[in-house]
């Protein structure tokens, strides 16, 4: 099995090049079920699939193998010297020695596997250069790529980018929906590879919104921008560059990036993602699991937490921020930030939670918790809830 190609992509609009594919496919397996049938040496079978493969990476993308003719080539070359570590490049007839028929069949299948795998994907300068903005979620070896998965990151990034343009509005509850169009890019291609050997992958190529002329697209791209800068400064050495941002920035408005930041590294089966794309001018920056510990010292930056363990009234939720505004009045009322894991496991508001986590008194600006645990109870201390069934306040946050 290869990448499967979704509506957008190039080879969907190319039937021919599906055919050419498909056509190869079929005779490189040909080849490889009966290959003394195809020549008189193991070498011109070789030779044969490697110039089918070439084929087949021509009409997957013509323009980038025109570039690089070489490609394919180089690429055997990488995996034969990964399979055979430690010796010299040769061809595979001679490294199995010319006449170990089903060790050659065995190796060159895993090869052609991969160079599908390669071939049918984009290189990185071609997928991040071409597109507007371009997501790509690579998962960890092994790990089952699905629907869900892609789909949630992308709806915490987006959510993310809506939190930070939005700063400054005054305004809680449903984000505007000027902020709403501005975040709603279209989907132009999403290129799915699955389990093949190799790890799984999914590419989200993303255009302009629509009608993003009228909208105040200034505000998003710079959610976007910080949300790459502290991408970059986390990717570099020590703890220095993080803790060094938002120096332009009020401490709320600075706190709010490093915590929208670490809604969207990846979780769960996801291992890395690369952003990037013409929208911002920065080169495509990397998100890693490993960052979050930087983010959340540069969250700490001249505070010293202290330990919150409270049972009290879920007043709102706010998906956008992935937060919850939790206490049992208003004056002893204060915002939580949480995962969204966590936050699946509270789905309605006016119920009693216990939450656990680090208390933070930020210099200027409200108090804040960052989320280690929810436990929704079932009673609770605080007003009983036929005392608040008025209360503007216990209304779901979209």
């Amino acid at each position: 099995m290869w990448p499967t190609w979704i509506p957008g992509c190039k080879m969907s609009t190319n039937d021919l090049g599906r055919r050419i594919v498909s056509w190869a496919d079929a005779r490189i397996e040909e080849m490889l079920a009966a290959p003394r049938m195809w020549g008189a040496s193991l070498e011109a079978v070789e030779m044969q699939v490697l110039t089918l493969h070439e084929v087949r990476a021509l009409a997957v993308d013509i323009a980038r193998e025109v570039a690089h003719p070489r490609r394919v080539l180089d690429e055997y070359a990488r995996l034969l010297g990964e399979r055979f570590a430690g010796r010299a490049p040769l061809p595979l007839c001679q490294a199995v020695g010319g006449q170990d028929d089903e060790r050659f069949v065995a190796i060159l299948r895993e090869v052609s596997a991969a160079l599908r795998e390669t071939a049918s994907i984009p290189t990185d300068h071609d997928f991040f250069s071409r597109a507007y903005l371009a997501i790509d979620l690579r998962f960890a070896r092994g790990a089952y790529l699905s629907t869900q998965a892609v789909t949630s990151y992308y709806e915490d990034f987006r959510r993310a980018m809506r939190s930070l343009a939005r700063v400054g509005t005054g305004r809680t509850g449903r984000v505007e929906k000027p902020i709403e169009a501005a975040t709603d890019f279209a989907l132009e291609s999403m290129q799915i590879t699955p389990l093949n050997g190799v790890p799984a992958r999914a590419r989200l190529e993303l255009g302009a919104p629509y009608g993003q002329l009228n909208i105040p697209g200034g505000r998003v791209h710079e959610a976007l921008e910080q949300i790459m800068d502290l991408a970059s400064r986390a990717d570099a050495q020590g703890f220095e560059e993080v803790l060094a941002f938002g120096g332009g920035l009020d401490p709320e408005a600075r706190t709010r990036a490093l915590v929208q930041t670490m809604r969207v590294l990846p979780r769960g089966s996801i291992e890395e993602v690369t952003i990037g794309g013409s929208y911002s001018a920065r080169a495509p920056v990397q998100l890693r699991k490993l960052h979050a510990p930087k983010l959340m010292a540069a969250v700490a930056k001249d505070m010293e937490p202290s330990n919150y363990d409270q049972r009290a009234l879920i007043r709102a939720i706010d998906l956008d921020r992935g937060s919850i505004s939790h206490g049992n009045s208003p004056k002893d009322r204060i915002t939580c930030h949480a995962s969204s894991d966590q936050l699946e496991d509270v789905t309605t508001v006016g119920v009693f939670a216990r939450i656990v986590g680090k208390r933070y008194e930020p210099r200027s600006g409200s108090a804040f918790v960052m989320v280690e645990q929810i436990e929704v109870v079932a009673e609770g201390p605080g007003p009983k809830r036929r005392d608040n069934r008025d209360d503007p306040n216990l209304s779901m946050k979209p």
